[in-house]
This record gives C-alpha cells, sequence and structure tokens, in this order.
C-alpha cells in the first residue's frame, strides 16, 4: 500500500464524514423549521388537527390533515427585512420539506 492509496483511504473517509455531516445539518434544519411551524400553528376548526401558516403571508392558515384555510392572527412566519433593498422579503429554505416532516412524524392519523 503505497502513500497514494493511503491519501484515497483518508480522503474518502473525510469526504463520507463530511457528506454525512451535510446531510445532518439539513436535517436538523428542516427539524428546526418543523419546530417552529408547530410552535406557531393553530388547531383547525373543522378537524382540530394543526394548521400550519401558508408560506408569503402574513395570516393565512392550512390545516395539514384536511386542508382548510383560513385566516387568523397574524404570524410573520419567514419574514426577513433587507437592509439594502430597505424592505421586507419571505424566505425559508426547507418550507416544503418541514410540511412533509411533520405530516410524516408528528400528525397522529
Amino acid at each position: 500500500m503505497g502513500i497514494f492509496d493511503k491519501f484515497d483511504n483518508w480522503l474518502k473517509k473525510n469526504l463520507d464524514r463530511k457528506e454525512f455531516e451535510k446531510r445532518e445539518k439539513y436535517w436538523n434544519d428542516v427539524r428546526t423549521t418543523a419546530d417552529e411551524l408547530v410552535r406557531i400553528g393553530l388547531s383547525c376548526k373543522k378537524c382540530n388537527t394543526i394548521s400550519i401558516p401558508v408560506f408569503g403571508t402574513e395570516s393565512h392558515y392550512c390545516c395539514l390533515k384536511c386542508g382548510n384555510r383560513f385566516l387568523s392572527k397574524k404570524h410573520n412566519f419567514a419574514l426577513k427585512y433587507d437592509n439594502l433593498k430597505n424592505k421586507y422579503f419571505y424566505i425559508c429554505p426547507h418550507y416544503d420539506e418541514s410540511i412533509d416532516f411533520i405530516k410524516k412524524y408528528r400528525l397522529n392519523n
């Protein structure tokens, strides 16, 4: 086993570790967003299941079970302020994945 073989093995092991850390950070971000959605979510008036804020709105909610949409208190979910442009915008890179995570792991079927 030459020095290049050792380097190749070391590189492969570290690339696997980096990929693992990247995936772990991604899923931690998804869980964090899901926790935030559940924390600020409301109960659906039709089926009493969690309704989460609709991305890009100020006061719209959508039930994850029956799909009922309604207006309620202002939530400001994912609303950020851009100092350079002097305006507000919405940003949440893991919104869809977080909804899938909530549906799969948090809803009682």
